[in-house]
């Protein structure tokens, strides 16, 4: 999927609740693919599906929440009303973008997976091995 639209999703806590932020780029594989298709700056809609949960460095407490986002610049946030440990986007793999979600985010997904499987769609837990 070389130069597909590649969202970063970072947490931040502000307020006691958690603020996201959405950042979009291209994926590439190596840099010498932007020498050969170089348009920077490139924006794509980006309709992105997400699913939030976890409460106050619990991984597993909480309510998921569930919302959408439209991503329409390469920078935007997103204020929620609670606070929540880890976010999932690109519900069943379905968007036409791949996420970088981080470290933290991982780990917090980890966890997720081994003790509630659930709470992520079948088809999500096997979109980790993409994104």
């Amino acid at each position: 999927m070389n130069n597909a639209p590649e969202v970063v999703v970072l947490v931040n806590v502000v307020g006691g609740n958690s603020r996201l932020t959405f950042r979009q780029g291209r994926f590439l594989i190596s840099s010498i693919d932007l020498e050969i298709n170089n348009t920077r700056n490139y924006v794509w809609p980006v309709y992105l599906e997400c699913v939030a949960g976890g409460t106050q460095g619990n991984a597993l407490g909480g309510t998921p929440f569930s919302f959408n986002f439209l991503l329409t610049s390469l920078e935007d946030n997103l204020q929620l009303t609670a606070r929540y440990d880890w976010i999932k986007c690109n519900k069943d793999f379905n968007g036409y973008y791949i996420t970088d979600y981080g470290n933290q985010l991982f780990n917090s997904f980890e966890t997720v997976l081994l003790n509630n499987p659930d709470v992520i769609s079948k088809i999500s837990h096997h979109s980790y091995h993409f994104e």
